[in-house]
């Protein structure tokens, strides 16, 4: 999938051309979140800019590689070239895990918390294989240390887990409305951006239809 994205990718040829005059055709032709990862970490570590004999990066050539980062990051993972069906297959063993883990202490039969790890390119598809790339800033490069957070909320009286609602945030910011199963939850749940468990562990299951299996999904993912 990804070699395919790269090949459909447009290209940018101010960018390109830009970093061809300071720093030759390997550069102009690196894939833009390489660029654009040294150029974060220059700016993050208050370093100057990159520079060589021909000059250095500037403000405004920096702002274009960055823009054109996220632009790269929304495309590959939610919809560019079979982008988001390839993120909804590979992030489905960690959202049957986190249903799982959800229903489990919605039962009180599991732990309280759970903490997961990953990366930049974990963050991002597991976004966009629950829909919530769809929120206002969400479709873009994840920025450092973001976190993804599924919150169980249910009922005082918690007998059973039929009550249980979620709430998911992107680095502090509910995106709820924007999950799969939940976006057509009732008006007084979304108010406080609510979702039933069960639509959204059930949304969870679907995504691997209308296949009949997982590795027959990834197999036309693959193919396309």
């Amino acid at each position: 999938m990804a070699v395919h994205q790269l090949a459909t990718w447009p290209s940018d040829a101010r960018v390109e051309g830009e970093l061809r005059a300071r720093f030759g055709e390997r550069a102009a032709l690196m894939n833009t979140t390489h660029v654009a990862d040294v150029v974060y970490a220059h700016a993050c570590h208050r370093k100057p800019p990159p520079c060589s004999a021909a000059g250095c990066i500037d403000r405004g050539l920096r702002r274009a590689v960055w823009a054109r980062a996220d632009a790269y990051y929304c495309a590959r993972f939610s919809g560019d070239a079979g982008g988001l069906r390839s993120s909804q297959l590979a992030m489905l063993p960690l959202l049957r895990e986190i249903t799982r883990r959800l229903e489990r202490a919605a039962a009180s039969s599991g732990p309280r918390f759970a903490l997961f790890s990953g990366h930049d390119t974990v963050v991002a598809p597991l976004l966009a294989a629950i829909g919530a790339t769809s929120a206002p800033g969400a479709c873009r490069w994840p920025p450092y240390a973001s976190r993804v957070v599924f919150e169980l909320w249910q009922p005082r009286a918690r007998s059973t887990a039929g009550g249980a609602v979620v709430r998911v945030l992107f680095n502090g910011v509910p995106v709820t409305r924007h999950v799969i199963g939940c976006t057509s939850s009732p008006p007084r749940l979304l108010s406080h951006d609510l979702c039933p468990l069960e639509a959204f562990s059930n949304a969870v299951e679907a995504l691997v239809r209308p296949h009949t299996d997982f590795t027959a999904a990834c197999a036309d993912v693959a193919g396309a």
